[in-house]
Formats: C-alpha cells, sequence, structure tokens
C-alpha cells in the first residue's frame, strides 16, 4: 500500500507568544517595535545615528504625501519622523530637539502651521502641491541631480512606492507618482526609469514615454520580491515590515537602504528571508495574532501522486493502532525523540527536552487539523467560517493561531512548528514516527526546525480523523 502525504514547517521569531510573529529563518533575528507607529519611526531615527535634518510626514490617514519622502531621505541622510496634523507626538518630538532643518511634506491639510510653529527655531521647508503627484514632483526638483527614477500609480501604487522606497533613499532616485496614465513630468537623458506595478495600474503608454522598465508581480507581496531581488540580489540582511498598512516600510527606508525592506503578510511566501539576518520593523499582529509561513513554496504544497517520496513503501501495521489513544501517542513520542535527538547529536547539538505544555498544544493541533478538515499553519476560510459561527465576530480573526485558542496552553516562547499529514489511519506509532523524522529531515525547513541551536524544547501530538492522521511538532526555547 502507498500511502499519500503532505508537510509543511513555520520558523518564529516572537516577541510575546500572541503578539508579535515573525515569518523567519534567519542567522541572526533583531526587532525595532515601538508602541506605535510614531515611536516605531522614532526608535529607527536613533539607529540611524546622528543627523541635523529630519522629514515630517502625516501618515495616520494616508500615506500620500509620504511616498515620495524616501529619495530625500538619501540624500539629506535624514529619518522620516511621523506626526499628527495639529501636534507632534513626544516620541517624534524628542528626536527633534538638536535637528537644524525640517522638511514638512505636504500641505496644511496634512501638516498644519501649528506643527510647524512648535518646532521652534528651526528652519523648515515646506514641500507641497496640489496634490500628491505634484508634491511627489516637487520633491523629485529638490532632490536634484539623479541618474534613477521610480514611476507608480500614485492613486493605487502605494505599496509599489513603498517596494522601491528603500532603493530611492540609497540611490537617491526620486518616487515620481502619476495617475497611471500620464505624467507631466519630462523623461530626463541619462536618467534610467523603472515603472513598478502591472499594467492594470500604470500604462503602457508610461512605459513607453519614460522608456522604463517594468517590474511587477502579481500582487504587492511578489511585485516586492522582484524589487528586492533586482536590487539587493546579493543582500544578507533584510528588513521586514507589514505589507498593509505600509507606514512602516516608509520610516525604515533610510535605515534599510543598503539591505533591503521586505513586505510580509500572514499569506504572502516569504522564504527569501530564509537565511538572511533579519529585522523585523513594527508589530506583526494580523487582525488576530497571525503567522506567516516562511518557508518555501514547495514546502507547502500536497505532494502530487506522481511525485510520490521514496519514502513512501508499503508498511506492515504493528503494534498499537488506535492512533488518538494515550499509549499510542507515547510509542510515537518515544520513536521520534530517539530519532531526533540523535539527529541532533549528529550535528552537535544539545538533545530536545520534552515539554509537556509543547505537547498538548501539539496534540490539539492535530486534533483541530483533523476535526476541521485543514492542513494549514494558518486557517483557511472554512475555519474562519467556524469562528464566525461560533463566536459571530464577522471574521475579526481571520488568521488565528492555535494558541489563540487554547491561551492557557503553551509555558515556553514558541520558535518554530512542523505539520504532517498522511492519507492513512492504519500506521504503527514507529512507523508514523520513523516517516514523519524522515519526510522533515529530507526537507530544509523542516529540518531546520529540527536543528536550531538555540532550541531547548519539543513537543508532539498526533490524531487520526476520517481516514487521515496528522502529526504537529512544536519547538520552543
Amino acid at each position: 500500500m502507498k500511502f499519500k502525504e503532505k508537510a509543511s514547517s513555520l520558523a518564529l521569531s516572537a516577541v510575546l507568544l500572541g503578539t508579535s510573529i515573525a515569518p523567519v529563518s534567519a542567522v541572526t533575528k533583531t526587532e525595532i517595535i515601538g508602541a506605535n507607529r510614531y515611536e516605531t519611526a522614532a526608535k529607527i531615527a536613533d539607529k540611524m545615528g546622528n543627523y541635523d535634518t529630519a522629514i515630517l510626514v502625516n501618515a495616520d490617514k494616508s500615506l500620500a504625501d509620504g511616498l515620495s519622502a524616501s529619495s530625500l531621505a538619501g540624500k539629506e541622510n535624514a529619518p522620516i519622523l511621523l506626526v499628527k496634523k495639529d501636534s507632534i507626538p513626544a516620541a517624534t518630538m524628542q528626536r527633534l530637539r538638536n535637528v537644524k532643518r525640517v522638511y514638512v511634506i505636504g500641505g496644511e491639510a496634512a501638516v498644519s502651521q501649528r506643527v510647524v510653529d512648535s518646532l521652534g527655531d528651526v528652519t523648515y521647508i515646506r514641500i507641497q502641491g496640489a496634490n500628491r503627484i505634484e508634491t511627489s514632483e516637487n520633491v523629485a526638483e529638490i532632490v536634484g541631480n539623479y541618474n534613477k527614477a521610480f514611476v507608480v500609480n500614485g492613486n493605487k501604487g502605494e505599496a509599489d512606492a513603498m517596494s522601491v522606497a528603500s532603493v530611492a533613499a540609497r540611490d537617491k532616485a526620486p518616487i515620481i507618482l502619476t495617475n497611471g496614465k500620464s505624467s507631466n513630468e519630462v523623461k530626463r537623458p541619462g536618467v534610467k526609469y523603472y515603472v513598478v506595478g502591472g499594467s492594470a495600474v500604470v500604462s503602457n503608454s508610461l512605459v513607453n514615454k519614460f522608456g522604463a522598465i517594468r517590474l511587477s508581480g502579481s500582487d504587492r507581496y511578489k511585485t516586492n520580491r522582484v524589487v528586492v531581488n533586482k536590487f539587493y540580489p546579493n543582500s544578507s540582511k533584510l528588513y521586514f515590515t507589514k505589507g498593509n498598512p505600509l507606514v512602516d516600510a516608509l520610516t525604515v527606508s533610510p535605515l534599510a537602504k543598503n539591505d533591503g525592506v521586505v513586505l510580509v503578510s500572514a499569506k504572502s511566501d516569504n522564504s527569501i528571508l530564509n537565511g538572511k539576518d533579519t529585522v523585523q520593523v513594527g508589530g506583526m499582529n494580523f487582525g488576530g495574532s497571525a503567522k506567516p509561513d516562511g518557508q518555501k513554496p514547495e514546502e507547502n504544497k500536497p505532494v502530487k501522486p506522481e511525485q510520490k517520496p521514496e519514502e513512501n513503501k508499503p508498511v506492515k501495521p504493528d503494534g498499537n493502532m488506535n492512533i488518538n489513544s494515550d499509549a499510542y501517542q507515547a510509542e510515537f513520542r518515544e520513536e521520534f525523540y530517539k530519532l531526533i535527538n540523535q539527529h541532533r547529536a549528529d550535528k552537535g547539538l544539545k538533545p530536545y527536552s520534552s515539554e509537556s505544555s509543547l505537547g498538548e498544544l501539539a496534540y490539539l493541533k492535530s486534533k483541530h487539523m483533523g476535526d476541521l478538515n485543514y492542513f494549514e499553519h494558518d486557517y483557511d476560510d472554512s475555519v474562519t467560517q467556524y469562528y464566525k459561527d461560533r463566536w459571530g465576530n464577522n471574521g475579526k480573526y481571520p488568521y488565528l493561531m492555535i494558541e489563540d485558542i487554547y491561551p492557557d496552553v503553551a509555558k515556553v516562547r514558541l520558535i518554530g512548528e512542523n505539520i504532517y499529514m498522511i492519507y492513512t489511519d492504519n500506521i504503527s506509532a514507529v512507523d508514523l514516527a520513523n516517516r514523519t523524522f524522515n519526510k522533515w529531515k529530507n526537507s530544509d525547513g523542516h529540518n531546520q526546525a529540527m536543528l536550531y541551536d538555540d532550541g531547548v524544547y519539543a513537543g508532539l501530538g498526533v490524531y487520526a480523523k476520517n481516514g487521515n492522521t496528522y502529526v504537529t511538532a512544536e519547538f520552543g526555547k
């Protein structure tokens, strides 16, 4: 008998479980996270070192005027700090104490004169236009000589502008906003133009007008990956921020100009971060503490029948066959711990210790997948509907984590999760342990989780339902 199977792995860098979950498999993992967007921007400014110029943007309601600020920030080596229309938050004001010059992006409808007056004896330059498009053109004029420029849709292309913000800061290349169809900007000789976004957002006529190279993907995240691969092909370090809202991507652009910024979501393919030093900027609460999957896309796909791996060999069922029983769980765990800890010993790593709360969490995750008939680290629409029916929350928490459902279970910090599914419930505990271990060992993402050098604890859980068997491993420290 041959079995169909599939597996998936998720690597996490958590500040606090259930609040800030990051999709990374990295050499080093650091964070820049403030209590709010103003404080996050202020902390970014602190990491930029000494500066005597700052750029002020109102990002409360829209990034409209701020979209084009990154090129100026790069030219002036200035942080982008956030203000409200009529006031300056304390975190921002503290970072303005020693500056001599301030650029205010946008008219008084965005940043009022009251804010400017509160700056005291500081030279200020307001850059504004009749609209965001004209504002971007005026920013380009102040940037002055440049040999590269980016053309985006100023009404629908906020994410595209943020994808190139760090490049714009690095190369002092203006981001020129358009209506997607035409532009008053004149093509400059010696300037290399890039159109960011697909033809539905920026027309081919604009590509032709500027003799531009188009950079685009099927959504904002895939466009962002095209940009990062184009302009940061050999970067060993990447910053990452939420792809919606985009404010942190704007404020980190001058700091990340030499490394690149990756936009992430709970459902985006974030494998570009694997093997990199990473810096999380801002919180990662995706409307209910979701976990973006940081693994390569092929690790998250079911194995097709014609691609069945070699370990899909017939097995002889033996031993305890009641998968959901305590005896089966104990036998499975005993065999799996032998395999994984020998694997770690071969690599010079300390063994994983069994941790009861992680074991319970792993069992509950497997049971949850079996009961609700899904196979994901996050939860699909059918599971979302389950919570709509149960709580009447209108989908407020579409990407719940398992610890959100069982918040009192895990007692240690969760750093990774492997899941595995096999289309049979007729397999012995020893055979299932060996099959699961070999499947994960031969997959980079899963194997990395089994070999975390900072990993201390592991928990395992198995559950069978409707002829399928689900296995979960939770790793912690």
